[in-house]
């Protein structure tokens, strides 16, 4: 990261600016290129899952995920949706009492599908999903994973060290420790304490998780779907974590494995919503690069206001010796 001049506060404002704008585009070209799928889940969730992950890319799915039949019970996605639509555990109500736009994170699945989806196209949930292991360990910790975006705009530091400290731990050792060591963690604690900046992008980083309806990620990782989510929500939700290019790397790693799925795709609705799906991806890590500029300005505001403090002391304390 490099060394930071004088900065004014219109620095830091055009660069909050500069993420609103990314994030706010990103959010509107998600909304429109996800709405075939929307419209899928209104009519009939549990055929709109079931169609999609036969139709999608799913040759013949990660074999671990076999044993991972809880997956298609409606309660899973109530459960996981119910946490991504108000940041907390669902009401016993499936259908939910508030007039949230994406309502299908409440809509309940009738029923479990009677059988694994069909052979499909393209690369299949195997090569979209990659390490078992780690996706696993996602899916254990999906109640922190999905409370991130919450703890980093309103719950603060602590919340988030705690993350760092447990969960991501337990999920990926490494990238807690090249988080929590970087040389420039202090940014990242900066930008905790600047409620604006962090309140923005995770506003953003929710409607963006709401947007998305559970039968597109069948689309691309059929039994895998839920695992998926959670994934994209753990890069989205750390990205702002790291300085280094740990998180980075990892956000490259995921949207090379879409890219690799898309490839085979047939030119349809359906392959330009994991475009814009890929792109969006995309935005939220170059607006965590941006952050962390923005963190790194507000440390040099902070110490240039301490230094005219400073020397406005000392110019009174030797015009009072003058006097």
């Amino acid at each position: 990261m490099s060394e930071t001049s004088f900065v004014t506060q219109q620095d830091i404002e055009e660069q909050r600016d500069s993420i609103e704008a990314r994030l706010h585009s990103a959010q509107l070209a998600l909304g429109d290129d996800m709405e075939p799928f929307q419209q899928q889940w209104h009519a009939d969730p549990a055929t709109a899952f079931v169609a999609c992950a036969r139709d999608g890319w799913n040759e013949r799915g990660a074999d671990w995920l076999d044993a991972q039949a809880a997956l298609f019970d409606r309660d899973a996605w109530l459960e996981l949706g119910g946490m991504v639509a108000k940041g907390e555990p669902p009401s016993s109500d499936p259908a939910g009492e508030g007039d949230d736009e994406w309502e299908w994170w409440h809509t309940a699945i009738a029923e479990r599908p009677a059988a694994t989806p069909a052979a499909g196209q393209a690369a299949g949930a195997a090569t979209v999903l990659g390490d078992a292991g780690m996706a696993q360990k996602i899916y254990r910790h999906r109640d922190a994973v999905l409370a991130l975006t919450t703890q980093i705009g309103c719950e603060g530091k602590a919340a988030v060290l705690a993350f760092l400290d447990s969960a991501l731990a337990d999920i990926d050792a490494e990238l807690a420790a090249a988080i929590v060591n970087d040389a420039h963690f202090p940014v990242v604690l900066e930008l905790l304490d600047d409620h604006d900046s962090a309140l923005l992008y995770c506003a953003y980083a929710e409607l963006m998780l709401e947007a998305i309806p559970p039968n597109f990620y069948a689309h691309v990782a059929g039994k895998g779907a839920p695992h998926l989510m959670l994934e994209v929500a753990l890069l989205v939700g750390i990205a702002p974590l790291s300085t280094g290019n740990a998180v980075r790397q990892r956000i490259h790693a995921l949207t090379e494995r879409l890219e690799r799925g898309n490839a085979g795709a047939a030119h349809n609705p359906a392959r330009v919503a994991v475009e814009t799906f890929i792109r969006v991806i995309d935005d939220f890590g170059r607006a965590a690069d941006t952050m962390h500029a923005l963190g790194a300005d507000l440390i040099q505001l902070r110490k240039q206001s301490l230094e005219t403090r400073s020397l406005t002391q000392r110019l009174r304390s030797w015009i009072g010796m003058r006097g």
